[in-house]
C-alpha cells in the first residue's frame, strides 16, 4: 500500500485512530519521496517539523519512475479540470496504479475519478 499525505499528516498530528490503524499494520507501508517532501513543507513549527521526521524516518520510501512519471503526466494531471487533482496527488496515484497497491487516503475528491485507481479509507475520522 501506499500512504497519502492527509494519513501522514495525522499521524504527526497524533490522531488516535490513525495510530491505532497504524499499530495494527504487520508492515510499513510505502511512502512516496514527493509525499514526505509536502509533509515535511507543511509542517506549521519547529516541534511539528521534529516529529513529522521521526513519523516518515521508519517508513520505505520510493520514488516515481520515469513510466510513473508519464502516466501522472498524460493520464492523470489532465483530471486536474474533473476532479482538482494536483501534481503530488497525479505521482501518488499513479505510483499505486503502476505498482498495483491500494493508495490510502481520506481525499477522495481528488482521486475518485482517477481510473484503475483503487483507495481505502483505514479508519473513522
Amino acid at each position: 500500500m501506499l500512504l497519502d499525505t492527509d494519513i501522514v499528516i495525522d499521524l504527526v498530528r497524533n490522531h488516535p485512530p490513525a495510530w491505532s490503524w497504524f499499530l495494527s499494520l504487520t508492515e510499513y507501508p510505502t511512502l512516496s519521496g514527493f509525499m514526505c517532501m509536502e509533509v515535511i513543507r507543511g509542517c506549521r513549527d519547529k516541534a511539528e517539523h521534529r516529529r513529522a521526521w521521526a513519523v516518515l524516518s521508519p517508513f520505505p520510501v520510493s520514488w516515481a519512475t520515469e513510466a510513473e512519471c508519464h502516466r501522472a503526466l498524460h493520464h492523470i494531471l489532465p483530471l486536474h479540470f474533473t476532479c482538482g487533482i494536483g501534481l503530488i496527488d497525479s505521482l501518488l496515484a499513479s505510483m499505486a496504479i503502476e505498482r498495483g497497491v491500494p493508495l490510502i487516503t481520506f481525499n477522495a475528491k481528488h482521486f475518485r475519478n482517477v481510473p484503475s485507481l483503487k483507495i481505502q479509507q483505514p479508519y473513522v475520522r
